[in-house]
């Protein structure tokens, strides 16, 4: 079995793997991996893929469109008179309570999701105040169109035991989806610990306020 590089490579892996070359098996794969890609997002610690963005505020309007691939943000942080201020995240029904009539204006102080593509900020701004937004941005997902991302260049054994996880339960061979989810379970560990590893450098011990200062507790402590 050839190594694991891109979409194409992860895709004979799988079929070589089980042995299966039917065509209601194949045709199954980019659902398997597109499953196993959201997994991988919501159960990882990805700081690699953490990115800023930054631009300025439009006068009197309360909307800005998020970056693209936005999924959530780790600050939103407005220059106000020379000062960063980091805006609070709230509900929108919240935004609106608080300050219900959008015309007037004023330095802002939250924003909250509107959409799945813009955020709304309140106060509307009076000024087209400068913004820095760090975020997660989840990456373009694997396809015959995309050969290659984040998951397959960096930790394509967690990517490749979750979409053999999937295969195994979409053909009803519950013991192999059992082994294979022990595989992945294992390998989305070792990762996470890895991860956490990056939060430090060598001149710091790692730290939980929930228990013991050591690796495996800090990553069950998250």
């Amino acid at each position: 079995m050839a190594s694991i590089t891109t979409y194409a490579t992860l895709v004979q892996a799988v079929i070589d793997t089980a042995e299966d070359d039917s065509t209601e098996f194949a045709a199954y794969i980019p659902t398997a991996i597109d499953l196993a890609e959201e997994r991988l997002f919501k159960e990882l610690e990805l700081f690699d893929l953490e990115t800023k963005v930054t631009g300025a505020l439009t006068i009197n309007s309360f909307m800005l469109d998020k970056p693209t691939g936005y999924k959530y943000a780790n600050y939103f942080k407005v220059n106000i008179s020379g000062s960063d201020r980091i805006l609070e995240k709230k509900r929108e029904d919240y935004l609106i309570d608080y300050w219900p009539n959008t015309t007037v204006a004023d330095a802002p102080k939250y924003y909250a999701d509107y959409s799945a593509t813009q955020f709304r900020i309140t106060p509307t701004p009076n000024l087209g105040y400068t913004y820095e937004i760090k975020y997660t941005k989840q990456p373009t997902k694997l396809s015959t169109t995309n050969s290659s991302n984040y998951f397959v260049e960096q930790c394509k054994d967690v990517l490749f035991f979750a979409t053999m996880m999937e295969q195994a339960r979409f053909m009803k061979a519950w013991s192999q989806a059992t082994a294979w989810e022990d595989q992945y379970n294992k390998a989305r560990d070792a990762w996470n610990i890895n991860s956490v590893r990056q939060k430090r450098d060598d001149g710091q011990k790692p730290s939980n306020p929930q228990g013991p200062n050591d690796l495996n507790n800090a990553v069950k402590g998250q």
